[in-house]
């Protein structure tokens, strides 16, 4: 009885994080955000409490001390209007100790520098990229409890303009007896402004236009504003509802409250059959404002052989009148 009330209780705070103010476009680094790997988006993002392969790096640390084993995983997604988003993580495991790496990347591509003197190109190409590397440690300091923390360096690139900061992430996991209940918290971003900086903001101005004689080109600098981080504060739930030989189904839910939209839920499900066949269903954008993403499906495969553990995963989620975006992911375990 107590743990029902409890689980009630948990439910409740979850979903009434879904009613507040929205602060849409307030921070630096919005990729920060976005879900990482074809498994986490094909249950919509619901990856706090369950977080058991090396993309927990991205969501809950604290995850990775479930794993078990050694394991390198990466994931690819041709993300909007010709960009391409990439995730790529390894976990080292030590005993009781877990060690990770992880670079996160969201790529614009390049297009041809042109001017008004020069409206057919002048020969440069301009390029953008966002990109975060990160170093990760987890234990578990008693078999139902982890924690686990992420040290990261985010980078923005424009052109000739860059912005370079630190953040760190911290995550905690407590798992249950009872249908294999997992509470996962996490606080991810929490690190110093991005401000950007370069030699394009070097400019030649004449501080005084109306009298002559004076020197029309002395050197200034423009100075562009810091912007903080996308901090974001999530609280999951997940559970077994079937757990037997062939049939494991779980459910997720998270409740998010970042500093650059209003808060929101996510809710996925993932059902897995004989440990070989997965098959997963989700929604990332529950009372979320100004959202276009919908709806997201995802299947997996896993496969193992001798010491080695293979596997596949693929994902697509609506995001309305913006299309469907789809990610593939793949990982290697031993």
């Amino acid at each position: 009885m107590r743990i029902r009330h409890s689980l009630i209780l948990i439910l409740i705070c979850l979903t009434s994080l879904g009613f507040s103010q929205s602060k849409v476009g307030t921070t630096a680094a919005a990729f920060l955000n976005i879900p990482g790997g074809a498994r986490t988006t094909g249950m919509g993002g619901a990856y706090a409490a369950i977080s058991d392969d090396a993309m927990a790096v991205f969501s809950n640390v604290a995850g990775i001390t479930s794993i078990g084993r050694n394991q390198v995983s990466f994931n690819m997604a041709d993300w909007f209007v010709g960009t391409s988003l990439n995730h790529w993580s390894a976990v080292l495991s030590f005993g009781n100790h877990i060690f990770g790496l992880s670079m996160k990347q969201l790529d614009y591509g390049s297009e041809i520098v042109t001017t008004v003197a020069s409206p057919e190109g002048t020969g440069e190409r301009w390029t953008a990229k966002d990109q975060m590397l990160g170093v990760s440690y987890a234990t578990r300091l008693t078999d139902r409890f982890s924690l686990g923390g992420t040290f990261k360096y985010i980078s923005q690139d424009v052109y000739h303009e860059s912005a370079g900061t630190i953040a760190l992430d911290v995550g905690l996991l407590f798992r249950s007896d009872f249908r294999n209940i997992r509470i996962g918290m996490s606080i991810n971003n929490f690190g110093l402004d991005a401000k950007l900086d370069g030699k394009d903001l070097l400019q030649a101005v004449d501080i005084d236009q109306v009298n002559s004689g004076n020197n029309e080109n002395i050197s200034a600098k423009l100075v562009t504003e810091a912007w903080p981080l996308p901090l974001l504060f999530t609280v999951g739930l997940a559970a077994d509802l079937v757990n037997n030989k062939w049939i494991n189904w779980q459910l997720a839910m998270d409740a998010l409250h970042p500093n650059n939209n209003n808060s929101y839920v996510r809710l996925g499900t993932e059902i897995a059959v004989n440990q070989i066949l997965y098959l997963r269903c989700g929604h990332a954008a529950i009372f979320k404002k100004y959202s276009e993403e919908g709806f997201s499906f995802g299947a997996g495969l896993r496969y193992t052989l001798g010491t080695l553990h293979f596997g596949f995963d693929y994902s697509l989620t609506d995001f309305g009148g913006l299309g469907e975006i789809p990610q593939f992911g793949i990982s290697l375990g031993m």
